[in-house]
C-alpha cells in the first residue's frame, strides 16, 4: 500500500532522545517509510569525535536492517520529491534552524516536538514561514490523550472535591544530570513538566488570568534544584548550569479548583496520576 515518507530530525541516543522513541514506533508502522535519520550532534564528527557505542550500533542497525541513512543535516539527504513528513525532536534552541532546513528541503508536513522553539516570537516566525511555503505543521502534547490522564480526568468527575495530581518521571541517574540539564537547557518547566502544564491548561482552565495561587512544595524530597558542571567545559573556564532535579507544585484557580504537578528527573520510568477526595483520601 501507499506509505508516507518520514524523516526523524534530532534523534538523540537510544532510550534517551524523544526522537529515538518516535523512530522505533515509526519503524514498526506499515504505513510509514523512514526515509532518513538526522542527528546534528552525534553524526557530526567535529562536534562529537567519539560517539557513544549505543549511537554507533543504532546507525549500523538502521543501515543494515532497514536501509535507513543517517546524517548530520537534512541537506545530506536527496531533495524530497514525494510528500514527506519531518518529525523534529531536536534541542529546543536548535529547532528553528532545523525547521527552516526541512521546509527548504521540500517537506510538506512537519511534526514539531514541544515546546517547538525558545520563544513565542520564534514559533510565530516559523508558523508564518511554513504557511508561506504551503507546509502543514503539527505541534501537540500526547499526554492530553494518554489513557492514564484520561482515566484520572474521568475519575475526578465522580469524586466530591476531587484533587488531581499528575506525576512525570524520568530515569536519569544523578551523575547523568549534567548531560540532561545541558541538553535540555530550557529547563525542567519548559522541557519536562510542560506536558503536565499543557494538561492543566487544556482541562483545568489554568491561564495567567485565572491563577489565584501557585504554591511550590518546598520539602527537599519533592523539590530540589542543583547546579552542575556543563560537559565539555573545563577549568579555568568551566561553566555550570542550574535546574530542578525534581519539583512539585499546586495551582489553584480563582474558581477554587486546584491541581498538582510533580516532576522528577531521577524518579524512574513510570509516570502516573492520582485522584484524591476532599479529605485527601
Amino acid at each position: 500500500g501507499k506509505t508516507l515518507d518520514v524523516v526523524v530530525v534530532g534523534c538523540g541516543l537510544p532510550k534517551r532522545g524523544m526522537g529515538w522513541y518516535h523512530l522505533i514506533q515509526l519503524l514498526e508502522n506499515d504505513d510509514v517509510t523512514v526515509a532518513g535519520v538526522i542527528e546534528p550532534f552525534f553524526c557530526n564528527a567535529k562536534l562529537c569525535a567519539t560517539p557513544p557505542a549505543s549511537w554507533t550500533e543504532l546507525v549500523n542497525s538502521l543501515k543494515a536492517d532497514h536501509g535507513v541513512p543517517c546524517a548530520d543535516s537534512v541537506t545530506k539527504l536527496p531533495k524530497f520529491t514525494k510528500d514527506t513528513l519531518c518529525l523534529i525532536a531536536g534541542r529546543t534552541a536548535d529547532n528553528p534552524a532545523l525547521f527552516k532546513g526541512c521546509v527548504d528541503h521540500g517537506a510538506k508536513f512537519i511534526y514539531l516536538e514541544k515546546p517547538g522553539a525558545p520563544s513565542v516570537a520564534e514559533l510565530q516566525e516559523m508558523a508564518d514561514y511554513a504557511k508561506s511555503k504551503g507546509v502543514k505543521v503539527y505541534l501537540g502534547y500526547n499526554k492530553n490523550v494518554t489513557p492514564y490522564v484520561q482515566k484520572a480526568l474521568k475519575k475526578s468527575k465522580t469524586v466530591d472535591g476531587a484533587h488531581v495530581q499528575f506525576v512525570h518521571n524520568n530515569s536519569y541517574a544523578i551523575n547523568e544530570l549534567n548531560e540532561c540539564f545541558s541538553r535540555n537547557a530550557e529547563g525542567m518547566m519548559k522541557n519536562m513538566a510542560i506536558h503536565e502544564l499543557a494538561v492543566i491548561v487544556s482541562f483545568f482552565n489554568v491561564t495567567v488570568d485565572t491563577i489565584a495561587e501557585f504554591k511550590v512544595n518546598k520539602a527537599p524530597e519533592v523539590t530540589e534544584a542543583l547546579t552542575v558542571w556543563v560537559p565539555g567545559t573545563a577549568m579555568p573556564n568551566a561553566k555550570y548550569i542550574t535546574d530542578f532535579s525534581r519539583v512539585g507544585f499546586t495551582v489553584t484557580t480563582k474558581s477554587g479548583e486546584s491541581v498538582s504537578i510533580a516532576a522528577n528527573r531521577c524518579g524512574g520510568n513510570v509516570s502516573h496520576a492520582s485522584v484524591a477526595d476532599g479529605s485527601g483520601a
